[in-house]
């Protein structure tokens, strides 16, 4: 999961290798919740992004019979503020090209093939809270 993989590192510090290029943080009692973002009536929205692939899933543009075709990315906007709690994940982009290296989102989805098919939908729920 290339995408994923990246942003983890920038966040962690920690390379892909597993090692570790540095340590900054916060004291222990840091957290971060969700909670203070979900309360109606304060404009709040965020992007829920999922990050999926099946290997060996190989196309005639993705020839690698291990790696096959790259990880695909969904991603949805969500608006706490919507009267409607659902929301449906869309195909955003993918994994693959200089992705691998780059971490940068692939948006050209004319060579994947069969990868798109690996899901019927993604759906969330939100559930507020409640003052």
């Amino acid at each position: 999961m290339p995408l994923w993989r990246h942003r983890y590192t920038l966040f962690s510090g920690i390379s892909p290798s597993g090692e570790i290029d540095a340590v900054s943080g916060a004291t222990e009692a840091h957290r971060f919740a969700l909670d203070p973002y979900l309360q109606s009536g304060k404009g709040n929205e965020f992007v829920l992004c999922v990050e999926i692939n099946v290997p060996k899933d190989s196309s005639d543009d993705f020839p690698d019979p291990l790696l096959g075709q790259p990880s695909l990315l969904y991603t949805c906007l969500v608006d706490v503020d919507r009267d409607d709690p659902y929301y449906l994940f869309e195909l955003t982009g993918h994994g693959g090209g200089d992705a691998i290296s780059t971490g940068n989102v692939q948006y050209d989805l004319e060579m994947i093939g069969s990868a798109k098919k690996m899901k019927d939908l993604f759906l969330v729920k939100l559930e507020k809270s409640i003052d």
